[in-house]
C-alpha cells in the first residue's frame, strides 16, 4: 500500500519542485484584497453560476451538458443539510434510501440506477467529492456543510469522467480555503430533539499558506416508535470533520489538500409492511397475519421491527489536486483515496415475526489516480487529454434469515486504466464543435465464502467436496476473475445566435463496467455479467433573457439501453444473480426556469420527465417484463419555489422568506411492476435574516413537510418470493431554528 501511495504521489511531487522553486523567487506576496470576498460561493458578476462539469471551471451558461448546480447560499437557505436533501432541488436527481438506511442511498438520474450496492458491481451514477469518485454508495449521503456547489450533470459522462456515469454524476465542491482570515459558528435546535453545531475557520498562515478547517455534529430523535423494541427508528447522530491545506507558491502553481472524516451511529430506517399476497409465504407463517393487520391499524408511522434497525458508517478520505500553469499549457494531478468501513441490519419482513431478517457488513479502500494537460492549440481549439487508474478492494458480507440461514460474503479487488482527450474546435464565432473520447480497461476479482443453513453453496471452482481434487483449505471458497475494455466518445455541436442564447445537440456514449455476482447460491449462475451500454442522443437550449431577470434552460433526450444489469432472485433454495437481461428505450427531457421580476423577489421551477420501456426482459422466474417500467424511476417530477426580499432600515440587515413545493410520481420498487409507491408532494418554508440590525449575526427558521404529508420515500419488495412489499415512511412536518455568528471570508 506504502508503494502504491509513494507511485501516486509522484506527479504532484515533480509539480511541486519547479514551483518551490519559483517560489522563493516571487517578488510580491498576496495581499487580502486579492482575494475573493466570500468563499462559501464565489460567483461572479451578473449571478453567473460557475461549475466544473468539464473539468475546467466555467459559466453555466456556456457549457453545453444538461446540468442544474445549486450554491452554498442556497443549499443554506434551503436547510439542505446532505446529500439526499439535493433531490428537493433537482427534480432529475432521485435519491431513495437503501434497506441499510438513508446513509447508504441508491441514486437515479434519466431512470438509471443500480438496484444493489455490492463490491463486485458498479453504480448507474458517479458521486464525486472534491473531483474524487466515491466509487460505492455506503457513506455518501454526509452532512453538507461549507460547501461552495454542488453539481448534477445529466446523461453519460463517459468521457471526462470515465466509466459508470451512464445515469450522470453528481459532484460535491468543498469550499477552498482563501487568504483572508474568518470564522463561523452556527447552532440548529428542532423539535425530535434535534440539534446541530457547524464550525469553519479558515486561517491564512502566510502569504502563500491558507488553511480551512470544518467540523459538524449532527444530532436528532428517531422520527418514529418501533412498538417491537420499545426504540425509536429513523435517527441521526453524525459527526465529520474536514481540513483544507491551500498553497499557492506564485500564480502559476496551485496545491489544494483535503481530508475528511465521517462517522455515524444511528437507528436506522423503520420498514412498514404494505401489501402481502395471499397464499404466499409470508400470509402462511404463524402470526404473520395478524401482525400484518395490527400494523395497518395503527397506521404507516409506527413500525413493528423485532431486528432494531442500525446504521454504522465511519469513512475517512484524503486528497491533492495540484496545477502548474505553463503559459498556454496548465498540469493537474488528482489524486485520490477513501476508506470506508458499514454495518447496518433491517428487518425485511417489517414485523415482529422472524421471517426475512438481514445484517450487513461492507468495508472498502480506494486509490485514484488522475494527470491531465489542458491547455489551447492557436485561437480556436481548447483541450483536455489525460490518464486515470483506480484500484478499490473491499469485503461484502450479509447474513439473513430467509428460508434458513444464509451467509452472502465476497472479497474483491477492483481495477481500471483509461485514456482520455476531449476538445472544443471553435468553426466560428456563434459555432463550437465538441470532440471526445475515452478508452477503459477494467479488472475485477472476487472471492466468494456463501453457505445456505452452513453448508457450501459454491464449491471450490466446482470441484466436489471430498473428491480426490479439492485440496482446497476451505472447500466453500470460489475464484472468479474477469476483465472489460470499451471506448465512449461524444460529439457536440454548440450555436450560439446571439450573447445569451445556446442551442446545442449532442450524441454519446456510456459505459457501466460488468461485474460478478456475488450473492448466488448455485455454481451455475456465478457466471460473470457484461458490461452495459446507453447510446444517449440530445438537443439543449440555455438562454438568458430580459437583462438576465430570466434564466430558462431546457434539454431533450433520447437513450438506447442495452445488456441492462439487472439483479433478479428466483429459484429454491431462494439465489440471487445479476444478469444481462434486458434492453430499453428512455426519453424525457428537463426543464429549469429562473425568473427575476423585481430585485426583491425570484421564482423558480424546475423540472424532469423520464418515460421509459423495456423492449425485451426476460428472466428466471419472472416470465415476460417487456413494456414494464424501470424500478425507482419516476415518471415525472417538479419543483416550484420562491424567495421574497422583505423591505428593511439601512444597516439593518436582509430579512427574506422563501417556500418550497415539491411533487414526485408514483414509482415501482421492483421491475414487476407490482406494488407502486404513490405520488406525493411536500411543501418546506423558511425564514433567513442576514446581519441582524447591521451585526455579523444571522438567525434562519425552517419548516420542512409544513402539511405534514404522509408520503414514503422508498421500499424493498420480495413479493415474488415471500409475497412481501414494504416502504419507508417519509420524515413527518419538522422544524428548526439556526442561530449563525460569522466574520471575516467566512459567511
Amino acid at each position: 500500500m506504502k508503494r502504491i501511495a509513494t507511485i501516486a504521489a509522484l506527479p504532484v511531487l515533480a509539480l511541486m519542485i519547479p514551483a518551490a522553486a519559483r517560489a522563493q523567487a516571487a517578488d510580491a506576496a498576496k495581499t487580502p484584497q486579492d482575494e475573493a470576498p466570500s468563499s462559501t460561493a464565489p460567483q461572479p458578476a451578473g449571478d453567473d453560476i460557475l461549475v466544473t462539469a468539464r473539468r475546467r471551471e466555467e459559466r453555466l451558461q456556456d457549457v453545453p451538458v444538461a446540468i442544474s448546480a445549486v450554491s452554498g447560499d442556497t443549499l443554506q437557505s434551503r436547510a439542505i443539510t446532505n446529500v439526499e436533501g439535493l433531490r428537493f432541488a433537482v427534480p432529475a436527481l432521485v435519491i431513495s434510501p437503501s434497506p441499510f438506511g438513508a446513509a447508504s442511498p441508491g441514486y437515479t438520474i434519466r431512470s438509471q440506477r443500480q438496484l444493489e450496492s455490492i463490491i463486485s458491481q458498479d453504480p448507474s451514477v458517479g458521486i464525486y467529492f472534491a473531483d474524487i469518485v466515491q466509487q460505492r454508495p455506503q457513506g455518501t449521503n454526509v452532512s453538507l456543510y461549507d460547501i461552495a456547489s454542488a453539481q448534477v450533470l445529466k446523461g453519460p459522462q463517459g468521457t471526462l469522467f470515465g466509466r459508470n456515469t451512464t445515469g450522470g454524476a453528481v459532484l460535491i465542491t468543498p469550499a477552498r480555503p482563501v487568504f483572508d482570515p474568518g470564522a463561523s459558528i452556527a447552532i440548529t435546535v428542532g423539535d425530535y430533539g434535534q440539534c446541530v453545531v457547524t464550525g469553519i475557520a479558515n486561517l491564512p498562515l502566510s502569504s502563500k499558506l491558507a488553511m480551512r478547517v470544518a467540523g459538524n455534529l449532527t444530532r436528532r430523535d428517531g422520527f418514529f416508535d418501533n412498538v417491537a423494541t420499545g426504540l425509536k427508528v429513523d435517527s441521526q447522530r453524525t459527526e465529520s470533520g474536514r481540513v483544507s491545506l491551500l498553497w499557492e507558491p506564485d500564480d502559476r502553481f496551485s496545491s489544494l489538500t483535503i481530508g475528511t472524516y465521517f462517522h455515524e451511529d444511528d437507528a436506522g430506517l423503520g420498514f412498514f409492511p404494505y401489501t402481502v399476497r395471499p397464499g404466499s409465504a409470508a400470509a402462511a407463517t404463524p402470526g404473520y397475519q395478524a401482525e400484518f393487520a395490527a400494523a395497518q391499524r395503527r397506521g404507516d408511522r409506527t413500525v413493528s421491527n423485532n431486528l432494531q434497525p442500525v446504521v454504522r458508517i465511519e469513512s475517512y478520505s484524503a486528497s491533492n489536486t495540484s496545477t502548474l500553469k505553463l503559459g498556454e499549457v496548465t498540469l493537474k494531478n488528482i489524486f485520490g483515496y477513501r476508506n470506508v468501513k458499514t454495518f447496518g441490519s433491517f428487518d425485511f419482513d417489517a414485523s415482529a415475526v422472524t421471517l426475512f431478517e438481514s445484517r450487513n457488513d461492507f468495508s472498502s479502500e480506494q486509490w485514484t489516480e488522475e494527470f491531465q494537460l489542458l491547455g489551447k492549440i492557436g485561437p480556436s481549439i481548447d483541450f483536455i487529454t489525460g490518464a486515470y487508474w483506480f484500484n478499490e478492494r473491499g469485503r461484502d458480507t450479509q447474513n439473513s434469515v430467509l428460508f434458513g440461514t444464509r451467509a452472502n460474503d465476497g472479497l474483491g479487488d477492483n481495477t481500471s486504466y483509461s485514456v482520455f482527450a476531449q476538445g472544443d474546435w471553435k468553426l466560428s464565432r456563434a459555432l463550437t464543435l465538441t470532440l471526445g473520447a475515452r478508452y477503459t480497461w477494467d479488472e475485477r476479482s472476487l472471492f466468494t465464502f456463501n453457505r445456505l443453513n452452513g453448508q457450501c453453496r459454491l464449491t471450490a471452482n466446482n470441484v466436489p467436496v471430498g473428491s480426490p481434487g479439492a485440496q482446497r483449505l476451505d472447500p466453500c471458497i470460489r475464484h472468479t476473475a474477469v476483465d472489460f475494455r470499451a471506448p465512449t466518445w461524444l460529439a457536440t455541436l454548440s450555436w450560439r445566435p446571439v450573447e445569451d442564447v445556446m442551442l446545442y445537440g449532442t450524441y454519446s456514449r456510456g459505459y457501466r463496467s460488468g461485474g460478478l455476482p456475488l450473492r448466488a447460491n448455485l455454481p451455475a449462475e456465478t457466471r460473470p455479467f457484461a458490461p452495459e451500454f446507453v447510446d444517449n442522443f440530445e438537443l439543449g437550449l440555455k438562454s438568458e433573457l430580459l437583462d438576465r431577470r430570466v434564466r430558462f434552460n431546457i434539454a431533450a433526450y433520447y437513450d438506447k439501453y442495452r445488456d441492462i444489469q439487472r439483479t433478479l432472485s428466483f429459484g429454491s433454495p431462494l439465489t440471487t444473480v445479476v444478469l444481462n437481461a434486458a434492453d430499453a428505450k428512455i426519453w424525457g427531457g428537463e426543464a429549469d426556469l429562473m425568473v427575476r421580476p423585481a430585485n426583491w423577489l425570484e421564482l423558480n421551477a424546475t423540472a424532469a420527465y423520464s418515460k421509459n420501456e423495456y423492449g425485451s426482459f426476460t428472466g428466471p422466474g419472472l416470465g415476460d417484463l417487456s413494456g414494464n417500467r424501470f424500478a425507482f424511476a419516476p415518471e415525472f417530477v417538479y419543483t416550484l419555489g420562491g424567495r421574497l426580499i422583505a423591505p428593511m432600515p439601512d444597516a439593518s440587515g436582509e430579512l427574506s422568506v422563501r417556500l418550497d413545493w415539491f411533487h414526485q410520481s408514483s414509482i415501482f420498487v421492483t421491475d414487476i411492476n407490482d406494488i407502486p409507491i404513490p405520488a406525493y408532494g411536500t411543501l418546506d418554508a423558511g425564514a433567513e435574516w442576514r446581519d441582524v440590525l447591521g451585526r455579523p449575526f444571522d438567525l434562519r427558521v425552517f419548516v420542512k413537510n409544513v402539511t405534514d404529508e404522509h408520503y414514503f420515500s422508498g421500499g424493498v419488495s420480495s413479493y415474488p418470493s415471500t409475497g412481501l412489499t414494504g416502504f419507508f415512511p417519509g420524515a413527518p412536518r419538522h422544524f428548526g431554528v439556526e442561530f449563525k455568528a460569522h466574520f471575516g471570508s467566512v459567511r
